[in-house]
């Protein structure tokens, strides 16, 4: 009942996600992986003076980044988000 009441944004252990974010776009992870390796990616040195910014929450496609993927057909379950 408590937890009900609480504003998730009070607890120690929330961290919101929505800010501007370095952003870099790849066709593929696999295109990614091979040009560099997930150790030099995760580093906390990562050189990222080359890369963009994207808002979040956004859509990388709608930032010119691939393209919108989308179905305009109906679900075939009832969707009630």
């Amino acid at each position: 009942d408590a937890a009900l009441r609480a504003r998730k944004e009070s607890s120690t252990r929330f961290v919101s996600l929505n800010k501007r974010w370095k952003f870099q776009w790849h066709e593929s992870a696999k295109a990614l992986v091979r040009r560099d390796s997930i150790t030099k990616l995760t580093a906390a040195t990562l050189d990222d003076v080359e890369w963009g910014d994207i808002d979040v929450p956004s859509n990388w496609e709608l930032h010119g980044h691939g393209f919108p993927i989308y179905t305009n057909v109906n679900y075939i379950f009832e969707h009630t988000p």
